[in-house]
């Protein structure tokens, strides 16, 4: 179970990585290293939104006949 979360866990920096050298590279060359920070945080960010775009939040009602557990949703 550890080694199979492990190559998951791999999986996904190697698809981030590659996600953000694509960015970077549509981007082109950078005014400085804060600009360049800047932009990779923000792809980062992005990345994370759509990999987990739904968070239960911690005051969320769950619905058990909800497949997602969305507040107020039902069914």
């Amino acid at each position: 179970m550890r080694q199979r979360i492990v190559y998951a866990s791999e999986g996904a920096a190697k698809r981030l990585q590659y996600r953000v050298s694509l960015a970077v590279a549509r981007h082109g060359p950078f005014n400085d290293l804060e600009a360049a920070r800047s932009f990779v945080i923000g792809d980062l960010k992005r990345a994370e939104r759509k990999i987990a775009p739904f968070r239960l939040d911690a005051t969320a009602q769950v619905d058990s006949r909800s497949r997602h557990h969305f507040p107020g949703s039902v069914g």
